[in-house]
């Protein structure tokens, strides 16, 4: 029988407390919408490794605010 993990997942942008749970699968990729600074984050647990991908619409405003180029 597998264990059940225990995941806190926070918005990487504010700090806000978003998804709260238990998994008993390697691998859960899923979508979750910020309240607080209204960011679309895509996750993926893999192995108990929490993996961000960030939000584009808040990358661009970073990259336009810091005149970063690539």
């Amino acid at each position: 029988m597998k264990k059940k993990k225990r995941f806190i997942i926070v918005c990487p942008y504010c700090g806000k407390e978003l998804y709260k749970s238990s998994f008993k699968s390697n691998f859960i990729d899923m979508e979750i919408r910020c309240s607080r600074c209204g960011a679309n984050l895509e996750i993926e647990i893999t192995n108990g490794v929490i993996t961000y991908h960030p939000d584009k619409r808040l990358s661009m405003v970073a990259e336009d605010s810091a005149d970063y180029k690539e």
